[in-house]
This record gives structure tokens, C-alpha cells and sequence, in this order.
């Protein structure tokens, strides 16, 4: 628990986000994604230079575009999350890059496999606009 909790303050840190506005998961299977009423789910390899890019283009993303923090944001550790690379969604696409799912009552809407950190907060906006629409609700 102690480690969840730093590696949240430092995820807060690194993204300019808030702490409360961060769910970080150290271990996650497919029953992570109901758990999300309307929002981001990220997975992290902490261990990859493009993940930490998409990671910080993602949150420039939602502090720009959901200052009222609507949006839940996710973030799993890819490594102790195989149930969640190994979903249906994200079988095969996998690689270590900063990958991405926007979640509305627990249904995968989008997802994003953007390769070596090649994402940039443009590429998030419109799904993340698309998820703040709540006229889809």
C-alpha cells in the first residue's frame, strides 16, 4: 500500500495533476475496466522513455480539457497487469509505449497505441472531448 501511495504522489508530481484526481493501480485484470464510470485508464511502463512522454501529453490533455476533474484517470502499472494487456482491446497491441483506453460505464469507447512516444496532446483531445460529451451519457 505504501508503494501505491508514493508512486501516486510521484505520478502527481511528474503530471501536474493532483493527487486525488490519480488512481494508481500496482496490479489490475479485466475487472479494472467496469470500474471506471467515465473516464482514462493508462497503462505504464515505467521502464519505457515513450510512456513517460504519452504519459505527460495525456495529462497536459486532461488538465487542459477537464479542470472540474470529471474524468477519472486510471493509471495501472503494465507489469503487474497481464488480465489487462491480455484483453480483447489490447491483445497483440501492447508494447510498453504509453497505452491508453477511455472507459464510460465500464465499456472501452477508444483506445490509442501510440509507438515510441510519438502521441502529442492533439492526438488525445478528441477522444477525451468525445468522453466529456455528456449529451453520450
Amino acid at each position: 500500500m505504501l508503494e501505491e501511495y508514493q508512486t501516486t504522489k510521484w505520478l502527481a508530481e511528474k503530471s501536474g495533476l493532483p493527487e486525488a484526481r490519480i488512481r494508481f493501480c500496482l496490479t489490475a485484470d479485466e475487472s479494472v475496466f467496469p470500474s471506471v464510470s467515465r473516464g482514462i485508464l493508462f497503462l505504464f511502463a515505467f521502464w519505457s522513455g515513450p510512456a513517460h512522454v504519452n504519459f505527460k501529453h495525456l495529462a497536459g490533455t486532461l488538465a487542459e480539457l477537464d479542470p472540474q476533474c470529471r474524468l477519472e484517470f486510471v493509471v495501472v502499472d503494465i507489469d503487474g497487469a497481464p488480465g489487462v494487456c491480455e484483453s480483447p482491446e489490447f491483445r497483440g497491441k501492447v508494447g510498453g509505449n504509453g497505452e491508453a483506453a477511455w472507459i464510460r460505464d465500464g465499456h472501452i469507447e477508444a483506445v490509442s497505441y501510440y509507438d515510441r512516444g510519438k502521441a502529442t496532446v492533439r492526438d488525445f483531445e478528441q477522444v477525451t472531448i468525445r468522453l466529456l460529451d455528456d449529451k453520450l451519457c
